[in-house]
């Protein structure tokens, strides 16, 4: 067990005996306890995690895959390899090993390496590859910043050239170069992997704020609250082009995609009206989904809508429950929801995530279970409960889970600082 552990464990227990002097409601303390023994188990398994892959050899990333690759594509440009760049990133969970990804992943002059392994390339007219990158802009320090520039402005360009949809907001097309796409060209997933980018984009490397741009991104945000909410105040998955003809169900990791998306936008929003609608759009969202999370464990079922535990294999889901987590905590944190109720929930769906999914075997080992693996926008909701699709230690699941972690403790302080 690494030294960073050890700190980390002896700093909660410092938080937990500040707590109990502090805090007024004793009967509260078991959700301190619960918590921060939550996110050391998530420490422990993030530490495994990166120590396991880096002696696995990835120096050579044409033949060895990511154990958290469901579809073993070997160290390859994917949207959940980016993820977890960035969960590791924004935890402090080893930057080298970070920047060695993209090293790795980034020739000289800036294109996706596809030398060593001729399937490892950007593909154009997918927004899914648009997303590792976004995790290059908070590498500025690193000594391969200026391949890392080079790349983003690639991926900027290729952004730049994605249809969109006129009738579905202007939003992009999610993928001209899959016919499995065809029908709904527009998904939520789509939302978390472009439209942060070209914000980040021009606050990071054009250094520069465009009002016309910042109109864009919210003009096709609050489409999305607008025409794609249920009765319920939930979002449906995608819509066909006319704009009008939604796929009809709610799929919990597309409305988590929503919800990240959201929330980074949101952060990278000047204050004004734009900015306030925004909030009000995600804290309705918000409201929606607290009325599903299940009250015993905390979590979200995969196909969200009542009465929905009767269908085959619609089991409560880590990846959606995660993403939630971090959401719900996140906009605690910066006060974009002020009411303490929506911090609990996201204290819980994490609790509920760890104590049900997150399952230990051995000494100090754990893996993650039931993250649905892949799902296009469709229109029967056993397309979205297939057995088969439940897997184990996937990165869409982990790297949420990792990212909610780290907002555990600043959570609780801010809790037990405004009377918890």
């Amino acid at each position: 067990m690494s030294k960073k552990i050890v700190f980390k464990t002896f700093v909660t227990l410092i938080i937990i005996i500040f707590t109990v002097f502090l805090c007024k409601n004793f009967h509260k303390l078991s959700l301190v306890i619960t918590s921060l023994t939550n996110v050391f188990k998530v420490s422990v398994y993030t530490e495994d995690l990166v120590v396991h892959n880096t002696h696995r050899g990835n120096a050579t990333y044409d033949t060895v895959s990511y154990t958290w690759d469901s579809e073993r594509q070997k160290h390859s440009w994917k949207y959940y390899n980016g993820l977890m760049m960035k969960a590791f990133l924004l935890n402090d969970s080893n930057k080298s090993y970070v920047d060695k990804f993209y090293d790795d992943n980034i020739t000289e002059e800036g294109f996706v390496n596809s030398r060593r392994n001729r399937n490892n390339y950007y593909r154009e007219g997918t927004l899914d590859d648009v997303a590792p990158a976004r995790t290059l802009f908070y590498l500025s320090d690193s000594p391969n910043a200026e391949k890392y520039k080079l790349n983003l402005q690639y991926v900027y360009y290729n952004l730049t050239q994605q249809p969109t949809l006129t009738n579905v907001g202007n939003n992009y097309i999610h993928k001209t170069n899959n016919n499995s796409w065809s029908k709904y060209p527009f998904g939520l997933d789509g939302l978390y992997m472009a439209l942060p980018f070209t914000l980040e984009y021009e606050k990071y490397i054009l250094k520069e704020s465009n009002q016309e741009t910042f109109d864009e991104v919210f003009r096709r945000m609050h489409w999305v609250a607008q025409n794609l909410r249920n009765p319920d105040g939930l979002y449906y998955h995608g819509v066909e082009k006319d704009g009008k003809t939604k796929n009809g169900y709610v799929w919990l990791r597309a409305v988590g995609w929503y919800a990240m998306a959201q929330i980074d936008i949101i952060n990278l929003f000047p204050d004004g009206e734009q900015k306030d609608t925004l909030i009000a759009d995600l804290t309705s969202f918000f409201d929606a989904m607290l009325k599903y999370q299940d009250p015993e464990n905390g979590m979200w079922r995969n196909v969200v809508y009542e009465n929905s535990e009767n269908l085959k294999c619609n089991y409560f889901e880590s990846s959606g429950s995660a993403m939630m987590a971090y959401t719900l905590m996140y906009a605690y944190l910066k006060e974009y929801v002020k009411d303490k109720k929506y911090a609990y929930a996201g204290l819980k769906a994490f609790n509920g995530v760890v104590n049900k999914n997150l399952v230990r075997y051995g000494i100090d080992h754990y893996k993650l279970t039931y993250t649905y693996k892949s799902a296009i926008v469709n229109d029967s909701p056993e397309r979205y409960c297939i057995c088969a699709n439940y897997v184990e230690d996937e990165a869409k699941g982990v790297a949420p889970l990792i990212m909610a972690s780290g907002l555990v403790r600043k959570t609780l302080f801010k809790l037990l600082f405004n009377n918890y």
